[in-house]
């Protein structure tokens, strides 16, 4: 197992290997998601969708890296070093217990009673009025473009639904549409549990002020504006109360811009400038590029990351085409899959680029997505 390990190590970390970038490009499922596991990541490694693809209902939840309630923690600690030796030294004795206290008493004292959690800045339900029988569906994310699709029949018309986050524009993109002109009516309501508010204007957009905080009202934490607009091809929209409702349209592009006063460089002072201008200014440039070369800007942009390693190993064994859940569960069972290796190097790449990128966070545990609100 290790002489394996070790080389398939060598084998990725070498530049002398076939290129083959179109071998593997995407995964695919056949079913829309049942959870938020099994939905995709979409992200430009500060803000993050997850897309489930229901041809009902779609769901997206949008986060943004800096949503945090609670104050910036922890801080840094001038014994850090000196203590991470401590606490490794007390392990490799088996002084676990001993080494607990150290990480709690000295390490991290204080941190725990300024707790911090990562929330979301919301949930995008999408309610589509067609209901019809559903034939010929697909949903699959190409990590070479990073970039999800949903595709599916209803009532003999074929709906495509495309889904990115661009880090030239700094917004997330969704663009519904159909092979036959008016079949696009949908209402779409944005949610939070608690920490948000929201109003309709100019009846295509919805703006949303809130802030991070627990449930019980402590901890509170960062605060966030955002606007999501919604751009119709033929059709009519208004608003309905909070909600946007589109009738009839040929295709619709939603648009969704995030703003917060987290300071990256000086997180003791927060930043205070005019978060909503700073929305507004960012889907006015999108707008204007159109969405053909917003989308291919976001392609090139992501591209010249991701395109800067690849590999190929020769198999023996056909390219295995069914859907990656069925690949992993007969993978699991004994079947020999071996075009896994490359979905699974190249969909870790992916996540990396997707959920961080120089001069911004870190990614936390689950890169920058997250649909919990959990009361400290």
């Amino acid at each position: 197992m290790r002489n394996l390990l070790f080389v398939i190590i060598l084998l990725m970390s070498s530049l002398q290997l076939t290129f083959a970038q179109d071998k593997c490009s995407h995964f695919w499922y056949a079913q829309p998601a049942s959870d938020w596991k099994s939905a995709l990541p979409i992200g430009n490694g500060r803000i993050g969708g997850m897309i489930f693809g229901d041809p009902s209902t779609e769901q997206i939840v949008i986060n943004e890296n800096t949503i945090w309630c609670g104050p910036p923690l922890p801080p840094n600690n001038p014994k850090g070093p000196e203590l991470i030796n401590k606490m490794r030294n007390l392990i490799f004795n088996g002084k676990y217990e001993e080494a607990v206290i150290v990480c709690e008493k000295e390490f991290a004292d204080g941190v725990h009673e300024n707790a911090r959690s990562y929330q979301p800045f919301g949930f995008l339900n999408i309610d589509f009025k067609d209901k019809g029988a559903i034939s010929n569906y697909k949903r699959w994310l190409d990590y070479t473009k990073a970039i999800t699709y949903v595709s599916y029949t209803q009532n003999g018309v074929t709906y495509t639904r495309e889904a990115f986050v661009s880090k030239p524009n700094e917004i997330m993109v969704v663009r519904i549409t159909a092979d036959k002109p008016g079949q696009v009516s949908f209402k779409s309501k944005y949610t939070r549990p608690f920490g948000a508010t929201t109003k309709a204007e100019n009846n295509r957009s919805q703006y949303v002020q809130g802030q991070a905080y627990a449930e019980n009202g402590e901890f509170v934490g960062v605060k966030f504006e955002g606007i999501i607009n919604y751009y119709n091809e033929g059709g009519k929209i208004k608003a309905n109360g909070t909600d946007i409702e589109i009738n009839n349209a040929n295709s619709v592009t939603i648009m969704i811009a995030i703003s917060t006063d987290y300071n990256i460089h000086d997180t003791k002072n927060v930043l205070t400038h005019n978060r909503k201008k700073i929305c507004e200014k960012q889907l006015s440039q999108a707008q204007k590029l159109g969405y053909k070369k917003l989308k291919q800007t976001h392609i090139d942009e992501y591209s010249a990351l991701y395109n800067r390693s690849s590999f190929d190993i020769a198999f023996n064994t056909p390219v295995n085409n069914n859907p990656i859940d069925k690949r992993i569960q007969l993978a699991a069972s004994g079947q020999i899959d071996s075009e896994l290796l490359f979905e699974y190097y190249n969909y870790c790449r992916y996540l990396f680029i997707s959920s961080s990128r120089k001069g911004g966070l870190p990614m936390n545990l689950q890169g920058i997505w997250n649909p919990l609100m959990l009361e400290i």
